[in-house]
């Protein structure tokens, strides 16, 4: 800003000199967050020479020259004696107002001539609102379709807002009206800008009525029928098609088929067997969008089916063993039967026992003397069968031949002659007593009918003394045996390896057997000893671990095992009890207490029979007696020191002497 003296008093002249210098501005704006109001900020040049203060004149709106008699100034009306100061902020003025302002310096009571004026907001030419429709046409036949553009329409313009004359409104610079009926339409499009201000246009839209056109002539449709076959043997199944039919009106809108037999079907596609022999005519009747229908047919001939005489089907039956002692496990296959003309829907047995079974093959346990007739019906996919038998001889169950015997042996190898000759003895060996803590596992090898050798080796060195260990053995013929309380037991052998391989029983047992094992020969030299788990009625799994520093390989190795179900009983003299223990058995010794009353020290034989923890570990014993032995599980040390065992379940064989 600079000063005027057109229209206030002057000071001397050295003083006017000064005020001619003054420099005021409007220049910056601060925040105009405030509703309704609206501050400005000023900033000038110093006077050259000294004031007293200035002074801010204002006014509201009209020309930009005295009087500034401005009011509503949160500082007051004007004017404003801001101080001597160079800026300063109006504030609480009026939004969307127009106000001029000018600047005076003073002394005492002389004043300067007014500064250059400001005008805030500075004044705008803006394009006056007008509204102005544009269309096509302003005629037209019903339904009339016109699109409305507003889009010359002039001025700041915020919205459009139309009205058809018919009820219907819409918004937007262009837009498209359908006018359904005949008629006078007065269409209006009304602007606004964003002041709030309002212009109107409008234009009148005749419709008239659609010209009439007579009908078109209608035709009934066209029926088409193709099918897979016409004639053939009964059963005949046909696929129809009807999608071939047309109409001047279309589309089909339904397809309905009688076959002529008294079934009917809806649909374009169907199918349809015939199942006596016979001329059918098949029917399609089709009606289009115009409810015209039509109709066509085509003839289906059937005859009577050939007949073919079957050929009986030829049963095949064979069996293993078919002969031998109670109980005998047997095991039957009928995958040699035949069928010349089709195949064979099923396979029934009869045991002869009252027992039955189904399948190609077949399993059963005779468990009484006697011979059984075996029947293997076959039925082929005609109905038509054929038999074939076999007859089982079951002999009475021979007496179980086994002995016990206790023995006294360190790392040598020391022959065990047996008191009585066996045709295939099956050997195991109790867990070792605890005279040395080192710990070992009891080999056996070179099985004869006569005798047997064993040793104990220690699992750090297989050259390591160790003290004579006290254990039992228990050498039993090969074979499957009833006890007489009914409980049942086996005794056979297998190729042992160094991962878990699943060992099926030769007979099924009523509840989970006690399992006992011995490696039986040194293919290897390396010190083993076995593992067990997962064992059901009808099997259990089985591997042989070195010490847990070795590879886990090992040559394989015949493998003696006895199965006996669980329970207690005499045989031949002789007390037993087998049993399995709760699964509690860790590297602390713990107290067994034997549910038998035993008349003599019982020869022991247990082994682990559950796989919680995989480092390398047998069963090791400690006074045993007539009522109880104490048990622990002992793992060896050849990777580590730590000997902790998680608990096992340990399965027990106790049997007196005979």
């Amino acid at each position: 800003m600079k000063t005027s003296n057109n229209t206030r008093p002057h000071w001397p002249a050295h003083s006017l000199q000064a005020i001619i210098f003054v420099c005021v501005g409007v220049i910056s704006f601060l925040t105009t967050t405030v509703a309704f109001a609206k501050d400005y900020s000023f900033s000038w040049s110093a006077n050259p020479e000294p004031v007293e203060g200035y002074k801010l004149y204002y006014k509201i709106g009209g020309d930009p020259t005295p009087p500034f008699d401005g009011t509503g100034a949160t500082q007051g009306s004007s004017p404003i004696d801001v101080g001597k100061v160079t800026t300063f902020t109006i504030t609480g003025l009026n939004e969307n107002t127009t106000y001029h302002f000018a600047l005076t310096a003073y002394n005492g009571s002389e004043e300067s001539g007014y500064s250059d004026i400001v005008s805030v907001p500075e004044p705008t030419t803006s394009t006056p609102l007008n509204a102005v429709i544009v269309t096509a046409s302003q005629t037209g036949e019903a339904p009339f379709n016109l699109t409305f553009d507003g889009s010359q329409s002039t001025g700041s313009i915020s919205s459009y807002a139309w009205s058809f004359g018919d009820g219907q409104t819409s918004t937007g610079a262009t837009v498209t009206h359908v006018y359904q009926s005949e008629g006078s339409y007065t269409a209006t499009l009304t602007i606004a800008d964003t002041d709030g201000l309002t212009q109107q246009s409008s234009v009148v839209i005749t419709v008239i009525a659609p010209a009439t056109t007579p009908p078109p002539t209608q035709s009934a449709p066209i029926p088409v029928i193709s099918s897979s076959a016409t004639i053939g043997e009964a059963p005949l199944s046909v696929n129809f098609d009807g999608s071939g039919s047309s109409s001047a009106q279309p589309p089909i809108m339904s397809y309905i088929w009688a076959f002529g037999d008294g079934a009917t079907a809806e649909g374009a596609l169907v199918s349809h067997t015939f199942a006596t022999a016979g001329t059918y005519h098949t029917t399609l009747t089709v009606t289009d969008s115009a409810g015209l229908s039509a109709q066509t047919s085509t003839p289906v001939l059937v005859s009577a089916p050939t007949v073919i005489e079957n050929e009986l089907p030829v049963a095949s039956l064979t069996a293993s063993p078919i002969s031998g002692n109670a109980p005998l496990n047997v095991t039957f296959s009928g995958s040699g039967s035949t069928d010349a003309d089709g195949t064979i829907s099923s396979y029934i047995w009869s045991f002869g026992d009252g027992s039955t079974a189904n399948g190609v093959t077949a399993q059963h346990i005779f468990t009484e003397a006697g011979d059984y007739t075996v029947a293997l019906e076959v039925v082929d996919d005609k109905g038509d069968s054929s038999v074939k038998t076999q007859v089982v001889s079951v002999q009475a169950p021979e007496a179980i031949k086994l002995e016990v015997q206790e023995i006294q042996a360190d790392t040598t190898w020391k022959k065990v002659v047996f008191s009585q000759p066996f045709t295939d003895p099956v050997i195991v060996a109790g867990p070792m007593g605890y005279v040395d803590s080192a710990a070992a596992a009891v080999r056996v090898r070179n099985v004869t009918p006569t005798d047997c050798e064993v040793r104990v080796e220690e699992w750090y060195d297989i050259r390591s003394p160790h003290s004579l260990e006290t254990f039992s053995i228990l050498i039993v013929e090969k074979g499957v045996y009833s006890l007489e309380n009914g409980l049942k037991l086996e005794a056979g052998t297998f190729s042992g390896t160094a991962t878990f391989q699943n060992l099926a029983f030769q007979q099924a047992y009523n509840k989970k057997p006690v399992v006992v094992t011995q490696i039986m020969t040194t293919n290897e030299a390396t010190v083993v000893s076995g593992r067990l788990k997962n064992a059901t009625t009808t099997s259990v799994e089985y591997k042989m671990q070195e010490r847990e520093k070795n590879r886990a390989n090992h040559k394989p190795e015949t493998v003696g095992y006895i199965a006996w179900e669980p329970g207690i009983g005499e045989y031949s003299g002789m007390k037993f009890e087998a049993q399995h223990t709760p699964q509690n058995n860790t590297n602390y010794w713990s107290d067994l207490a034997f549910q038998t009353q035993f008349d003599s020290k019982p020869y022991f034989f247990a082994e682990m029979q559950t796989y919680a923890e995989a480092d390398t570990a047998t069963v090791r014993t400690l006074n045993l007696s007539l009522s109880t032995v104490r048990m622990k599980i002992e793992e060896e040390q050849s990777k580590d020191v730590e000997t902790n065992h998680a608990a096992e379940a340990v399965g027990y064989i106790a049997i007196t002497p005979l």
